[in-house]
């Protein structure tokens, strides 16, 4: 940006051009005279300039690049932004903005792999500056919003003169959009959507209209949920994994004083220790004598009750037990 002053004497010289920075003091540190006039001297401005005024972007051959240059007039006596419609300006501030110095600014602006930032000149449908190299000028070659060489920008800045300009003759264009709010919209690109958000920058008592396109891939936004998806995918299944590694060395360890408790020799099964030594044997053993006491003891009361039937009938008599 530079910023030039010009008086009203005869000759319409500067007298500061430009100023090219600031010293340690605080003050401004002017460059070389320049001469020529940004406005000719003693006129009448009309009075939508009065208070300054926004120029149609011009080509700066020097610099390889194009200019958009804001003009501000001063009466003696007055600050601006006071006027005196009814005499001559006495002097004229202008300020340059070129292309290449809005590029550079939106260029160290961090986006996503593939989205474009860009500032348009509502009045040409050109480009004021992009966040991606040769997208605005390549000098002299001024790039149009529509049309531009990047699909994506271009195909925003279409879509958005689709949707909101006033059609000429079947063809839209960005300098015809009359509604100058904010949008935010989806529209087709190589195969899939993207999206896109619009700004203005305006003041209609100075004349200034630039259009702020920001538009981003969906894709570029997807791939960046994907990969965080990804990630926390791994993560959560790296967890659990550690997780169960961790609980079951926990139940090895804790289980080990029991196991040890419960560790049973049934070796003697397989030696037969139980076919000659169990209990349900024993009872088995136990029954069978007991069924043959009772037997005999049935014999000796059957006997008994024939000896008492004899005796009753006189004799001797042996009784024998086996």
């Amino acid at each position: 940006m530079r910023i030039y002053s010009q008086d009203q004497s005869a000759n319409g010289t500067f007298w500061a051009s430009p100023i090219t920075g600031i010293s340690s003091s605080g003050s401004l540190v002017l460059g070389s005279l320049a001469s020529g006039f940004m406005i000719a001297p003693g006129i009448k401005l009309a009075p939508s300039k009065l208070q300054g005024y926004w120029s149609a972007l011009q080509a700066a051959p020097d610099a390889k690049t194009y200019t958009l240059t804001y003009t501000l007039p001063v009466w003696d006596g007055l600050l601006p932004p006071t006027t005196n419609a009814s005499a001559p300006y006495a002097a004229v501030i202008s300020m340059h903005l070129s292309v290449s110095s809005i590029d550079n600014y939106l260029q160290s602006i961090p986006g996503t792999p593939n989205s474009v930032l860009a500032l348009v000149d509502v009045a040409s449908g050109n480009m004021l500056g992009a966040s991606r190299a040769n997208l605005s000028v390549i000098f002299p070659t001024i790039y149009p919003a529509i049309g531009n060489p990047n699909g994506l920008l271009s195909g925003a800045a279409a879509e958005l003169a689709a949707r909101f300009s006033t059609p000429l003759n079947g063809t839209y264009d960005i300098s015809r959009i009359t509604d100058r709010t904010p949008q935010s919209f989806t529209f087709a690109y190589n195969g899939d959507s993207a999206y896109c958000s619009t700004a203005w920058i305006t003041n209609t008592d100075t004349g200034l209209s630039i259009l702020l396109i920001l538009a981003v891939p969906v894709s570029d936004v997807l791939g960046e949920m994907a990969v965080t998806l990804r990630e926390t995918i791994i993560f959560v299944v790296l967890f659990v994994a550690f997780s169960l590694v961790l609980g079951v060395l926990a139940s090895w360890t804790m289980t080990i004083p029991i196991r040890r408790a419960t560790n049973f020799d049934f070796s003697s099964l397989n030696n037969g220790l139980l076919e000659h030594h169990s209990v349900f044997t024993e009872i088995f053993h136990l029954e069978d004598s007991f069924s043959l006491m009772l037997n005999k003891f049935s014999s000796a009361i059957e006997r008994n009750k024939e000896l008492v039937a004899k005796s009753s009938q006189g004799g001797s008599y042996t009784v024998q037990l086996d």
